[in-house]
């Protein structure tokens, strides 16, 4: 829609076709002759005109049509319509039935700007002669800009009985052209460029059809055997430079820029020949200039009525990356839209503002808030078409930019809701579903839910078998999980067990310390004997054990729950008491059968408080030289664990 309005101001004035109508009786080439010369002092002589006209017409002429009808197109051609109208009425009282008096009577008319009435002449013409083919083109070319559709089913007429004339085919191509049915014009065109002799505005209106119906391809080698016949034709160079630009010959398409825009006058061109320009020196590269060209096509366009032109400039300007020019511009545009403003032009805006906001020169505060203008954006998509994915997997892309280490989980609910829809589409991108299911993995990672993390790593495998980062995700999650419980042999389940402070400690440890300065600052025994050396040593003993005890001894893990001191016990258990050990486990956790010739030993670790108030155990297999998990950590409280430790003391021979 954008071209076609300015295609059609620019090529409205082209070809039509040589008249064919038959007159009653052939006028001789001398009566031909002795007419133009007294036409010719018409309009400076118009008296003698008249008189020389009268002297014609006398005798044998008097009422021959064929003269009358000649005088009278004289007259019109001299725009003198009065005259031609009297003569076209002397020639309808002599016979009511001559197809050239009507063609001279529907001219006449349409000259007044009569159209209606010059075209019921023009039936008159056909209806007296169904040879005149003039009658036929000049009806169709009168209803051509009011009502096409009449042209149409006039030249269809003659086409039907007249295939062999081959101006039809142009005629009704221009025809279907002004209906806007670009499709018909262009079959139209291709029998008449297959049958008649073109010129070069034949191939220019038959380059413009093709190019209008997109076969971009077709219509440069038409424009090129246009400019083969005139190499100055200005809407021929003019399509050459748009077809290079849709064909994709870029360079080629700029060197036919230059040649177009050279030399011609400016009100010779339209904003679509600037448009152009701009897009061909942008494919080139050339954004700065293409920016220029761009701005004069804004300009041009002075009735408002393409706002497109705004939107490609603004494309400009983000790929250069200036975004805060491509947000200005893009907004105008979706001024000048107004209320024809449709959902993906918001969701452009949205793009916009998260790719200003993950510019290289933007500061932190400008990034925040073109963050949140993409989530306002983003989310009223979602809200305006929630059966979209767009709206929501934009907004996810947002929040994690707003939140990179993903530890807010700012992304999470979006990139939920994208997947939900991305994963009912039979044909949706696998990189989109990749891409939530990456976000959801490493975000339930983060949280520890190594379960549900890889349920969604496994899921991209089943996309992509191949995929790298699901795999080593895997991987490491298994690590993570393998590290995570072989931790209970080396720290305690801090959710159940932290540390205290022991003021008894504290307190025997400041009395040790106190008696062992002291025995510093004793008075030197005179006599001879170790009782000096022994004060020294005892000192330095109590005073290195207080120190120890109060850097060392003072803070002691103990339950949460009572408070009493924790403990580990580690214990061993040879293959032949598996069994037992299994039996006795079952009751407390999920224990999986181990087959004998993979272990030789297992190692049972227990933690728990010394009034067995809280029991903590894990079986553990040792394997080159690393402690495997068998089991999940197994926490026991109060009656269930004190139960654990006296069975554990007293039964099934586990301490030997």
């Amino acid at each position: 829609m954008i071209k076609n309005k300015v295609l059609y101001l620019i090529c409205s004035g082209l070809i039509y076709s040589t008249s064919y109508c038959f007159a009653q009786e052939k006028l001789t080439a001398e009566t031909q002759q002795e007419i133009a010369q007294i036409a010719a002092g018409i309009n400076k002589t118009p008296e003698a005109a008249n008189r020389g006209f009268n002297e014609l017409l006398k005798g044998k002429n008097k009422k021959n049509i064929s003269i009358l009808v000649a005088i009278g197109n004289a007259y019109l051609s001299h725009n003198c319509l009065s005259e031609a109208q009297a003569y076209a009425y002397n020639a309808m009282k002599i016979n009511s039935k001559s197809s050239p008096v009507y063609m001279l009577a529907g001219d006449i008319a349409l000259a007044q700007k009569n159209v209606g009435m010059a075209c019921g002449y023009y039936e008159q013409a056909i209806l007296f002669d169904t040879n005149c083919y003039d009658a036929y083109f000049k009806y169709a070319r009168a209803y051509l800009g009011v009502n096409p559709q009449l042209s149409i089913e006039m030249l269809t007429k003659l086409k039907a009985n007249h295939p062999e004339l081959s101006e039809v085919n142009r005629e009704l191509g221009n025809a279907y052209y002004q209906a806007k049915n670009y499709g018909k014009a262009k079959s139209a065109y291709d029998e008449f460029m297959q049958q008649g002799t073109p010129s070069a505005q034949d191939y220019s209106r038959y380059a413009m059809l093709l190019y209008l119906n997109k076969d971009y391809t077709q219509s440069l080698k038409s424009v090129n055997e246009g400019l083969a016949i005139d190499k100055d034709n200005h809407l021929l160079k003019r399509l050459r430079m748009y077809d290079l630009y849709e064909t994709g010959a870029y360079k080629e398409g700029l060197e036919a820029a230059d040649v177009f825009f050279n030399g011609q006058e400016e009100s010779d061109y339209v904003y679509l020949d600037l448009l152009y320009h701009g897009r061909l020196l942008q494919a080139n590269e050339q954004n700065e200039e293409a920016i220029q060209w761009f701005e004069k096509a804004i300009k041009a366009d002075t009735s408002h009525e393409h706002p497109e032109i705004i939107k490609e400039a603004s494309a400009a300007y983000e790929k250069l990356q200036n975004y805060p020019e491509a947000i200005h511009l893009y907004l105008l545009y979706l001024d000048e839209l107004n209320e024809k403003a449709e959902v993906s032009d918001r969701f452009l805006l949205g793009r916009l503002y998260y790719m200003a906001a993950g510019g290289n020169t933007v500061n932190e505060l400008e990034k925040k808030s073109y963050l949140k203008k993409a989530d306002e954006i983003f989310a009223e998509i979602s809200q305006r078409v929630p059966d979209n994915y767009l709206g929501y997997f934009w907004r996810a892309r947002t929040n994690a930019m707003a939140d990179p280490e993903s530890t807010e989980g700012l992304a999470k609910p979006y990139y939920e809701s994208a997947l939900a829809l991305l994963e009912t589409k039979a044909d949706a991108s696998k990189s989109l579903i990749i891409e939530c299911e990456s976000y959801l993995g490493y975000y339930h990672f983060l949280k520890k839910d190594y379960e549900q993390s890889k349920v969604y790593w496994n899921k991209i495998l089943q996309l992509d078998p191949e995929n790298a980062i699901a795999k080593q995700a895997l991987q490491f999650i298994i690590g993570t999980e393998f590290m995570e419980t072989f931790n209970l042999s080396q720290s305690y389940p801090t959710q159940d067990v932290k540390k205290q402070t022991s003021f008894l400690t504290i307190g025997l440890s400041i009395c040790l310390l106190a008696v062992g300065i002291s025995l510093f600052f004793l008075p030197a025994n005179q006599l001879e004997s170790n009782i000096n050396a022994l004060r020294i040593v005892s000192g330095s003993l109590l005073v290195g054990i207080s120190v120890y005890f109060l850097s060392f001894r003072v803070r002691y893990q103990a339950y949460v729950g009572t408070g009493s001191r924790i403990c580990k016990k580690n214990l061993i258990f040879k293959k032949e008491q598996f069994y037992v050990l299994e039996k006795y486990l079952t009751d407390y956790c999920d224990f999986p059968a181990i087959p004998e010739e993979e272990q030789q030993r297992l190692y049972l670790l227990v933690i728990h408080s010394k009034d067995n108030q809280y029991v903590a155990f894990q079986v553990l297999s040792y394997i080159t030289f690393l402690y495997e998990p068998v089991t999940e950590p197994c926490y026991l409280k109060q009656e269930q664990a004190v139960t654990f430790m006296k069975t554990l003391h007293k039964s099934h021979g586990f301490l030997h």
